[in-house]
């Protein structure tokens, strides 16, 4: 983390949160679920949160998942938004239109790579580009990442300030919460 951080580039913690299709779609041991207490919920967001430290924000997008399910949840997602807020942190919600976090964040436009063809990924790096255009920034999202991935998205990002686009940190994307 400290590499990425020396060369500029921020960060996101991801929270294993229940994904829809749970539990055939479990983002493990340590996840954040519906059926959970609150106290047990809030043990596993500690637990989760202290695996790492320098991040700017955290997401529910973990391993392909992206927490649907709990995110849909107001009472218990609430209480890891009030926990990313009290931290002065970031959220970053990997559902793409799903509405703007009562805290400092906001949600993916394109997740670029669902599914992860070449194709598809390079349809989706245009949708973003458009995106972009249409409201002066746009937010995409990868993962897990696979060599295709990487390949389309270093080919993209080649000559993308010749297209007229810059990439800038996410924290640079986000405007203040709404309440």
């Amino acid at each position: 983390m400290q590499a990425a951080r020396d060369r500029g580039h921020e960060v996101l913690a991801s929270l294993p949160m229940e994904a829809s299709g749970y539990p055939w779609n479990d983002a493990g041991p340590h996840s954040l679920l519906t059926g959970k207490t609150p106290s047990a919920n809030r043990e596993n967001l500690e637990w989760a949160m202290s695996r790492q430290q320098g991040y700017v924000g955290v997401t529910g997008a973990s391993d392909g998942l992206r927490g649907e399910q709990f995110a849909e949840q107001r009472s218990s997602f609430g209480l890891v938004l009030d926990e990313v807020a009290r931290r002065g942190l970031l959220y970053i919600d990997p559902r793409p239109g799903a509405p703007p976090p009562p805290i400092a964040g906001r949600s993916t436009d394109v997740v670029v790579d669902d599914p992860p063809t070449r194709a598809d990924i390079e349809a989706k790096l245009v949708t973003l580009e458009r995106v972009a255009r249409e409201r002066g920034s746009a937010l995409g999202l990868a993962g897990p990442l696979r060599p295709v991935t990487i390949e389309r998205l270093a080919t993209w990002t080649r000559d993308i300030e010749a297209r007229g686009f810059e990439l800038v940190p996410v924290s640079a994307l986000i405007a203040e919460p709404t309440q």
